[in-house]
């Protein structure tokens, strides 16, 4: 996480001159930060300051890491969303349907790392997978008779055990992270329309279930599990002027044109939601136009959270161990 402050660093201090290169009284208003409320979040958030703003440049005692109480977090699916809840139940059924004969040869194969068949096999599966994707991306090698193929297999299961969920269905994906993505359509037009508040970096820390969902909700979901350190960043932009002379004689009093960019891993997305003609700028068609970035996520944010959650079918949350 500092190696992706850095490079943060690199890009919007050195290259761009867009953030302050130091972190003072002043240029601390300049950030914002949120977390979820675990020590891991909260701690991947911190590395990235010190990648970010390392020692040497600050000048203040450092930034307010926000967090709200679990009742109230919507940067993860809700555990207490009974739909959501009863949904999942029975998509994760039909996964283990389908997959079942591949996830039941793994955890024979991998019964001296302590898989049992007669315990949840999808979720054992994400275990093993969790502990060596770990152990690959702090380069220790893989468990004994592990190979990468397995990795790549337990990949696979554990992908359509959480995610696919949520590309299955746009409602689903909508109760998952549609809030969140409120918030964060609130703190872009909060900088667009120059209120009180705004801010020049608002930094996210979530988990996996907050990456995936979002990439979901906005049709960008490649299938893969978000790694370690997966990142999401908006950037806003703000043509000032129009492009051509022709247009300035024909527009002279044209407002600034907002478009947004999204990138996934430091490369840029082009979403559906802006492929149209019109919807992106000429020419490039990862930046949305602020109009039609915003339409997509308005069609994510749900209208009614409470109605939508409500379920005759009791079932408790899958994430909780």
């Amino acid at each position: 996480m500092k190696h992706s402050g850095t490079n943060l660093r690199s890009l919007y201090v050195d290259r761009l001159h867009f953030l302050s290169p130091k972190l003072d009284d002043s240029s601390k208003n300049d950030v914002s930060v949120r977390s979820t409320d675990y020590a891991r979040t909260i701690e991947s958030v911190q590395h990235l300051l010190d990648g970010l703003y390392p020692r040497e440049v600050r000048q203040t005692e450092g930034l307010e890491v926000r967090v709200r109480p679990l009742e109230d977090e919507n940067m993860h699916p809700d555990p207490s969303c009974a739909s959501l809840n009863a949904a999942t139940k029975q998509f994760r059924q039909t996964v283990q349907q389908t997959l079942g004969p591949e996830t039941n040869a793994l955890l024979r194969k991998f019964k001296h790392l302590g898989a049992d068949e007669t315990k949840n096999p999808l979720r054992q599966i994400h275990r093993l997978y969790d502990l060596s994707s770990c152990m690959q991306a702090h380069g220790l090698g893989l468990p004994k008779d592990v190979s990468p193929e397995d990795v790549e297999r337990m990949e696979h299961i554990t992908t359509n055990q959480w995610w696919m969920i949520y590309d299955s269905s746009e409602s689903l994906a909508t109760l998952a992270i549609g809030r969140m993505l409120k918030d964060v359509k609130e703190q872009i037009m909060t900088s667009v329309e120059n209120r009180q508040g705004k801010v020049k970096l608002g930094l996210f820390s979530g988990h996996d279930s907050t990456i995936a969902p979002v990439l979901s909700a906005l049709d960008a979901f490649g299938g893969k599990y978000p790694g370690f350190a997966a990142m999401i960043q908006f950037e806003l932009f703000t043509l000032t002027a129009p492009p051509s002379l022709t247009s300035r004689l024909i527009r002279p009093f044209q407002q600034p044109q907002h478009y947004i960019r999204m990138l996934y891993n430091g490369k840029p997305i082009t979403l559906p939601a802006c492929s149209k003609k019109g919807d992106h700028l000429d020419g490039n068609p990862s930046m949305c136009t602020l109009q039609a970035f915003m339409k997509k996520v308005d069609s994510m944010v749900p209208k009614d959270y409470e109605g939508m959650c409500r379920s005759e079918e009791r079932v408790e949350s899958e994430w909780k161990d």
